[in-house]
């Protein structure tokens, strides 16, 4: 898989960023990078993490040089842009699709490329067939200034984009997962000789302990204990990794909680804004009536007055409530102004007629085997018997503390380790069990909300008759109790926002069904496009 990605990227070794060492822009992204390096074929999933630098190469182009962070592959390319906006990759030309994006597909091949040029960030991504690489770069710079974005229109899969590749939490977890995996590289470049002044004074010291200590630094590789430490950073590393891939997906399925109920909040403020219009048309001849006398005295009007008091009040409690879902989801996608996200758009599922959801199940063995959250614990679990490992033959190096030297008190050191792993065990175990349950929880939630959307579409049917026969009543001069009719209109708008409701309910369960079964979206998330 490496070769092959390896080949596949050289493709890309006569392309072009800026054009003109002059150019603003591209003096302003030159500079250290780090990121995260994807490569996806049908033998599995690689991510590596990187460093590049951005560099001058000529009047026409940049240079990126870009290497794993354990320093065993490197890659250079180039990119340079025209004066009709558009980037070339070789004889290819990217159209500019976006105000930082670029991109080119080509039907025939099954080749898509995409490049994403912001400032202090470089985004690549390729797929041709079944193989797909994606490259992220970000400037690891403290900003000193504050950038407040723009009010714009998004749609839910931006805000989830940018929430998984920006969100703030995703950022904390790819330096904690950089930092284990450099922990790592450590442990197992310290199993490599070392020379020191002490190691040169013990080593031609007459004494025995002289040459012991000599050998701790010479010879480390002939401890167990150095070996077993290596391997447990190796797993606290892997672990970090899933902790990466689990800020990701919880990143992605709370912008899509939000995005749903800022969805909901709209739909429900436009529902109840037709239904005031609605009855104030039907107050509006009720009043008429009143004025030329006949069955309707004088404040028969005031039963729908009431129903549309009450209508306008939920209506200035929705449109604050409304802010708020804006700026809860622009701090959640890492945007510094709460006034960023001026509205967005939401695709919709239609709910079925019959509800189509069973195997609860099956569904639960799927989840328990794509959990993200129990393949942490499993490292953490072979971190644990490492370590437990290293106390069983820490008495052999030198260089240990007299807390693992072989005594009495062993023991019982041997033994709180193997009671972290059993602990780890029985977390693992709660975890699974908690996934269960949710995934049961999550489906009769999709099923109620399938049912829910139908009495709501029966409830919408009955009011809209019985105001039908009131008002028809009302035209041929048969008398109405008005708080019959202020009720049937309360109940129509009522029952609408219940629909609405029922369908974002359904969209919101069906979303988190996705999430435990990393499945949908969230399958691109672990092995993104």
């Amino acid at each position: 898989m490496k070769a092959r990605f390896r080949n596949l990227f050289f493709v890309f070794t006569s392309v072009g960023f800026l054009s003109g060492c002059g150019n603003p822009e591209l003096e302003s992204a030159l500079g250290h990078y780090q990121g995260l390096l994807t490569l996806k074929t049908k033998h599995g999933v690689d991510q590596k993490l990187v460093v590049a630098d951005l560099s001058n190469n000529s009047n026409q182009r940049a240079l990126l040089k870009v290497k794993t962070e354990e320093g065993d592959r490197h890659w250079e390319f180039s990119i340079s842009k025209d004066k009709n906006d558009e980037i070339w990759l070789d004889k290819t030309a990217l159209k500019k699709v976006s105000e930082h994006c670029f991109s080119q597909k080509d039907e025939a091949s099954d080749l898509y490329v995409r490049v994403c040029l912001e400032k202090g960030e470089i985004r690549f991504y390729k797929r041709e067939s079944t193989d797909e690489f994606k490259l992220r770069l970000n400037k690891p710079e403290i900003k000193s200034e504050l950038h407040f974005e723009a009010p714009t229109h998004y749609t839910k899969e931006e805000l989830i984009r940018r929430a998984v590749e920006d969100g703030f939490d995703s950022q904390l977890r790819l330096e904690e997962a950089r930092r284990a995996r450099l922990s790592m590289e450590m442990a197992y470049l310290d199993l490599t000789p070392k020379i020191s002044g002490n190691t040169i004074l013990n080593f031609f010291s007459a004494s025995l302990v002289g040459l012991v200590r000599a050998a701790v630094d010479l010879a480390p590789f002939a401890f167990p204990k150095n070996w077993d430490e290596a391997s447990r950073q190796k797993y606290l590393a892997k672990a970090k990794t899933y902790e990466l891939d689990l800020a990701r997906l919880d990143s992605a399925s709370v912008v899509e909680g939000l995005c749903f109920g800022t969805d909901r909040d709209v739909r429900v403020i436009e529902s109840l804004t037709k239904s005031l219009r609605d009855i104030e048309k039907i107050r509006d001849e009720i009043l008429e009536r009143e004025r030329i006398g006949g069955i309707l005295q004088v404040g028969s009007s005031y039963d729908i007055r009431s129903v549309m008091n009450s209508i306008e009040k939920d209506l200035v409690h929705l449109k604050e409530t409304l802010q708020s879902d804006h700026a809860f989801l622009a701090d959640a996608v890492g945007f510094m102004n709460p006034e960023a996200i001026q509205s967005i758009e939401v695709k919709r599922n239609l709910i079925p007629d019959v509800p189509t959801i069973s195997g609860r199940r099956k569904s639960a063995e799927i989840a328990v085997r794509q959990s993200f959250e129990l393949r942490e614990v499993d490292a953490l679990i072979q971190a644990a018997k490492e370590n437990k490992k290293g106390i069983l033959f820490g008495w052999i190096d030198p260089s240990s503390g007299s807390n693992h030297a072989l005594g009495l008190g062993l023991g019982a050191d041997f033994m709180i380790a193997a009671s972290e792993v059993n602990e780890l065990g029985i977390k693992r175990e709660k975890l699974s069990q908690g996934i269960i349950r949710k995934v049961y929880e999550t489906m009769d939630k999709i099923n109620e909300a399938s049912e829910s959307y139908k009495l709501a579409e029966e409830g919408i049917a009955i009011q809209e008759q019985r105001i039908d026969r009131y008002l028809t009543n009302l035209q041929i001069g048969i008398d109405v109790r008005m708080t019959d009719l202020a009720n049937a209109l309360e109940g129509l708008a009522k029952n609408r926002v219940d629909r609405i409701v029922s369908e974002v309910s359904y969209d919101a369960a069906q979303s988190h069904l996705n999430r435990l079964l990393i499945s949908g979206p969230y399958s691109e998330i672990i092995h993104p496009e």
